[in-house]
Protein backbone atom coordinates (compact mmCIF):
# COMPACT_ATOMS: atom_id res chain seq x y z
CA UNK A 1 0.00 0.00 0.00
CA UNK A 2 2.84 2.34 0.75
CA UNK A 3 4.36 1.66 -2.67
CA UNK A 4 1.01 2.42 -4.31
CA UNK A 5 0.77 5.75 -2.52
CA UNK A 6 4.29 6.67 -3.62
CA UNK A 7 3.40 5.73 -7.20
CA UNK A 8 0.19 7.78 -7.03
CA UNK A 9 2.10 10.75 -5.71
CA UNK A 10 4.58 10.60 -8.60
CA UNK A 11 1.69 10.19 -11.04
CA UNK A 12 -0.10 13.34 -9.77
CA UNK A 13 3.14 15.32 -9.87
CA UNK A 14 3.71 14.17 -13.47
CA UNK A 15 0.23 15.18 -14.51
CA UNK A 16 0.71 18.59 -12.90
CA UNK A 17 4.04 19.11 -14.68
CA UNK A 18 2.47 18.04 -17.95
CA UNK A 19 -0.35 20.58 -17.50
CA UNK A 20 2.12 23.33 -16.75
CA UNK A 21 4.08 22.41 -19.85
CA UNK A 22 0.90 22.36 -21.97
CA UNK A 23 -0.40 25.76 -20.81
CA UNK A 24 3.02 27.28 -21.01
CA UNK A 25 3.34 26.18 -24.60
CA UNK A 26 0.08 27.97 -25.44
CA UNK A 27 1.57 31.32 -24.37
CA UNK A 28 5.23 30.81 -25.16
CA UNK A 29 6.69 31.63 -28.56
CA UNK A 30 9.97 31.66 -30.44
CA UNK A 31 11.94 34.82 -29.76
CA UNK A 32 11.63 37.26 -32.70
CA UNK A 33 8.51 35.62 -34.17
CA UNK A 34 5.57 37.89 -35.07
CA UNK A 35 1.85 37.43 -35.35
CA UNK A 36 -1.12 39.67 -36.25
CA UNK A 37 -3.21 41.21 -33.52
CA UNK A 38 -6.24 43.50 -33.26
CA UNK A 39 -6.86 46.43 -35.65
CA UNK A 40 -4.22 45.38 -38.14
CA UNK A 41 -1.34 45.52 -35.66
CA UNK A 42 1.46 43.03 -34.95
CA UNK A 43 3.09 41.64 -31.80
CA UNK A 44 6.58 40.23 -31.52
CA UNK A 45 7.82 37.39 -29.35
CA UNK A 46 10.23 38.63 -26.69
CA UNK A 47 13.55 37.10 -25.62
CA UNK A 48 11.65 35.61 -22.69
CA UNK A 49 9.49 33.64 -25.14
CA UNK A 50 6.28 35.57 -24.50
CA UNK A 51 4.24 37.73 -26.86
CA UNK A 52 4.86 41.44 -26.58
CA UNK A 53 2.17 44.17 -26.74
CA UNK A 54 0.11 44.74 -29.90
CA UNK A 55 1.82 47.50 -31.93
CA UNK A 56 1.36 49.43 -35.24
CA UNK A 57 -2.39 49.24 -34.90
CA UNK A 58 -4.76 51.32 -37.05
CA UNK A 59 -7.93 53.17 -36.08
CA UNK A 60 -10.01 50.38 -37.52
CA UNK A 61 -9.93 47.16 -39.47
CA UNK A 62 -10.37 47.78 -43.25
CA UNK A 63 -13.95 47.01 -44.25
CA UNK A 64 -15.34 47.41 -40.74
CA UNK A 65 -18.50 49.52 -40.37
CA UNK A 66 -19.66 51.58 -37.42
CA UNK A 67 -22.55 53.97 -36.75
CA UNK A 68 -21.97 57.73 -36.81
CA UNK A 69 -23.99 60.92 -36.29
CA UNK A 70 -27.58 61.41 -37.53
CA UNK A 71 -28.15 57.73 -38.11
CA UNK A 72 -25.36 57.38 -40.68
CA UNK A 73 -22.56 54.85 -41.03
CA UNK A 74 -18.87 55.06 -41.80
CA UNK A 75 -16.62 52.38 -43.24
CA UNK A 76 -12.99 51.70 -42.44
CA UNK A 77 -10.79 52.43 -45.47
CA UNK A 78 -7.90 50.34 -46.76
CA UNK A 79 -5.42 52.49 -44.81
CA UNK A 80 -7.16 51.68 -41.54
CA UNK A 81 -8.84 55.03 -41.05
CA UNK A 82 -12.57 55.72 -40.76
CA UNK A 83 -14.21 57.16 -43.88
CA UNK A 84 -16.69 60.02 -43.94
CA UNK A 85 -20.06 59.65 -42.25
CA UNK A 86 -22.56 58.67 -44.95
CA UNK A 87 -26.26 57.90 -45.33
CA UNK A 88 -26.99 60.40 -42.59
CA UNK A 89 -30.43 61.69 -41.79
CA UNK A 90 -31.51 65.02 -40.36
CA UNK A 91 -33.74 66.07 -37.52
CA UNK A 92 -37.32 66.44 -38.81
CA UNK A 93 -38.24 70.11 -39.01
CA UNK A 94 -34.63 71.31 -39.21
CA UNK A 95 -33.99 74.04 -41.79
CA UNK A 96 -30.85 75.02 -43.72
CA UNK A 97 -30.00 77.47 -46.50
CA UNK A 98 -29.81 76.37 -50.14
CA UNK A 99 -27.20 77.47 -52.66
CA UNK A 100 -30.00 78.37 -55.11
CA UNK A 101 -31.57 80.71 -52.59
CA UNK A 102 -34.29 79.98 -50.07
CA UNK A 103 -34.22 77.12 -47.59
CA UNK A 104 -34.82 73.38 -47.41
CA UNK A 105 -36.50 71.56 -44.56
CA UNK A 106 -35.87 68.12 -43.08
CA UNK A 107 -38.86 65.86 -43.71
CA UNK A 108 -40.56 63.56 -41.22
CA UNK A 109 -38.56 60.70 -42.76
CA UNK A 110 -35.31 62.37 -41.68
CA UNK A 111 -34.23 63.34 -45.20
CA UNK A 112 -33.59 66.84 -46.56
CA UNK A 113 -36.39 68.08 -48.80
CA UNK A 114 -35.60 69.63 -52.20
CA UNK A 115 -34.24 73.16 -52.47
CA UNK A 116 -36.53 75.68 -54.16
CA UNK A 117 -35.44 77.14 -57.49
CA UNK A 118 -35.91 80.49 -59.21
CA UNK A 119 -38.32 80.54 -62.12
CA UNK A 120 -40.39 83.09 -64.05
CA UNK A 121 -44.03 83.34 -62.99
CA UNK A 122 -46.97 84.41 -65.18
CA UNK A 123 -46.14 88.05 -64.49
CA UNK A 124 -42.55 87.59 -65.68
CA UNK A 125 -41.21 87.94 -62.16
CA UNK A 126 -38.26 85.81 -61.07
CA UNK A 127 -39.55 84.08 -57.93
CA UNK A 128 -38.78 81.04 -55.81
CA UNK A 129 -40.86 77.98 -56.65
CA UNK A 130 -40.73 74.40 -55.29
CA UNK A 131 -37.74 72.40 -56.57
CA UNK A 132 -35.83 70.43 -57.41
CA UNK A 133 -33.91 71.75 -60.37
CA UNK A 134 -31.51 74.48 -61.45
CA UNK A 135 -32.47 78.15 -61.39
CA UNK A 136 -34.27 79.26 -64.56
CA UNK A 137 -33.75 82.98 -63.99
CA UNK A 138 -31.77 85.40 -61.86
CA UNK A 139 -33.66 88.73 -62.13
CA UNK A 140 -37.01 89.96 -63.43
CA UNK A 141 -35.24 91.29 -66.53
CA UNK A 142 -33.89 87.84 -67.28
CA UNK A 143 -37.48 86.60 -67.45
CA UNK A 144 -38.12 89.12 -70.21
CA UNK A 145 -34.98 88.34 -72.18
CA UNK A 146 -35.55 84.61 -72.48
CA UNK A 147 -38.99 84.47 -74.10
CA UNK A 148 -40.95 87.70 -73.72
CA UNK A 149 -38.70 90.09 -75.64
CA UNK A 150 -38.32 87.83 -78.70
CA UNK A 151 -42.09 87.28 -78.70
CA UNK A 152 -42.89 91.00 -78.53
CA UNK A 153 -40.22 91.74 -81.14
CA UNK A 154 -41.87 89.32 -83.56
CA UNK A 155 -45.28 90.91 -82.97
CA UNK A 156 -43.81 94.38 -83.52
CA UNK A 157 -42.27 93.28 -86.82
CA UNK A 158 -45.71 92.15 -88.02
CA UNK A 159 -47.24 95.48 -86.93
CA UNK A 160 -44.66 97.62 -88.69
CA UNK A 161 -44.91 95.58 -91.88
CA UNK A 162 -48.71 96.00 -91.89
CA UNK A 163 -48.44 99.76 -91.35
CA UNK A 164 -45.87 100.10 -94.15
CA UNK A 165 -48.16 98.19 -96.49
CA UNK A 166 -51.07 100.43 -95.51
CA UNK A 167 -48.99 103.56 -96.07
CA UNK A 168 -47.82 102.32 -99.45
CA UNK A 169 -51.48 101.83 -100.44
CA UNK A 170 -52.29 105.31 -99.12
CA UNK A 171 -49.39 106.82 -101.03
CA UNK A 172 -50.43 105.09 -104.23
CA UNK A 173 -54.04 106.27 -103.78
CA UNK A 174 -52.93 109.89 -103.28
CA UNK A 175 -50.62 109.72 -106.29
CA UNK A 176 -53.48 108.37 -108.37
CA UNK A 177 -55.83 111.06 -107.04
CA UNK A 178 -53.31 113.77 -107.90
CA UNK A 179 -52.91 112.39 -111.39
CA UNK A 180 -56.68 112.36 -111.92
CA UNK A 181 -56.98 115.87 -110.49
CA UNK A 182 -54.28 117.18 -112.79
CA UNK A 183 -55.96 115.70 -115.85
CA UNK A 184 -59.39 117.04 -114.80
CA UNK A 185 -58.12 120.55 -114.14
CA UNK A 186 -56.21 120.62 -117.42
CA UNK A 187 -59.35 119.58 -119.25
CA UNK A 188 -61.44 122.15 -117.34
CA UNK A 189 -59.25 124.98 -118.52
CA UNK A 190 -59.94 124.10 -122.12
CA UNK A 191 -63.60 125.00 -121.64
CA UNK A 192 -64.34 128.48 -122.89
CA UNK A 193 -67.67 128.83 -121.11
CA UNK A 194 -66.96 130.32 -117.71
CA UNK A 195 -69.81 128.67 -115.92
CA UNK A 196 -69.04 125.23 -117.33
CA UNK A 197 -65.33 125.71 -116.74
CA UNK A 198 -65.90 126.64 -113.10
CA UNK A 199 -68.12 123.59 -112.66
CA UNK A 200 -65.42 121.36 -114.10
CA UNK A 201 -62.74 122.89 -111.84
CA UNK A 202 -64.95 122.46 -108.80
CA UNK A 203 -65.72 118.85 -109.76
CA UNK A 204 -61.99 118.10 -110.14
CA UNK A 205 -61.23 119.38 -106.67
CA UNK A 206 -64.25 117.65 -105.15
CA UNK A 207 -63.20 114.34 -106.67
CA UNK A 208 -59.63 114.81 -105.38
CA UNK A 209 -60.86 115.71 -101.87
CA UNK A 210 -63.02 112.60 -101.78
CA UNK A 211 -60.23 110.37 -103.08
CA UNK A 212 -57.83 111.82 -100.50
CA UNK A 213 -60.37 111.29 -97.71
CA UNK A 214 -61.04 107.73 -98.81
CA UNK A 215 -57.30 106.97 -98.94
CA UNK A 216 -56.78 108.41 -95.46
CA UNK A 217 -59.73 106.45 -94.07
CA UNK A 218 -58.40 103.22 -95.59
CA UNK A 219 -54.97 103.91 -94.11
CA UNK A 220 -56.43 104.69 -90.67
CA UNK A 221 -58.48 101.48 -90.67
CA UNK A 222 -55.45 99.38 -91.64
CA UNK A 223 -53.20 101.17 -89.16
CA UNK A 224 -55.68 100.69 -86.31
CA UNK A 225 -56.04 96.99 -87.16
CA UNK A 226 -52.25 96.60 -87.11
CA UNK A 227 -52.00 98.27 -83.69
CA UNK A 228 -54.87 96.22 -82.26
CA UNK A 229 -53.29 93.00 -83.50
CA UNK A 230 -49.97 94.03 -81.96
CA UNK A 231 -51.59 94.90 -78.62
CA UNK A 232 -53.28 91.50 -78.46
CA UNK A 233 -50.04 89.72 -79.37
CA UNK A 234 -48.00 91.71 -76.82
CA UNK A 235 -50.39 90.76 -74.04
CA UNK A 236 -50.24 87.13 -75.12
CA UNK A 237 -46.44 87.39 -74.88
CA UNK A 238 -46.79 88.79 -71.33
CA UNK A 239 -44.83 91.79 -72.54
CA UNK A 240 -44.80 95.02 -70.52
CA UNK A 241 -46.20 98.27 -71.90
CA UNK A 242 -43.62 100.36 -73.75
CA UNK A 243 -45.33 103.77 -73.81
CA UNK A 244 -46.07 103.49 -77.55
CA UNK A 245 -49.51 104.41 -78.87
CA UNK A 246 -51.24 104.40 -82.23
CA UNK A 247 -51.50 108.18 -82.40
CA UNK A 248 -47.73 108.35 -82.97
CA UNK A 249 -48.12 107.59 -86.70
CA UNK A 250 -51.28 109.51 -87.48
CA UNK A 251 -51.25 111.31 -90.82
Amino acid sequence: MKKFNIFLGFFVIGIALLGVSFFASADDCTSGATQPCSNGGTQTCTAAGTWGPCQNTTACLPGAVQPCSNGGTQTCAADGTWGACQNTTCTPGAVKACSTGGKQTCTAAGAWGPCPKKACNVDNKCVLVPGPGANECTTNDSCLSTTVLPCVSAALTVREAAIQTAFSAYSSAITSALTVRSSALTAAWTISNTIERNKAVKAAWSAFTKSKKDAKTAYSVSRKAAWNQYSTARKACKGPASGENSSSDNL
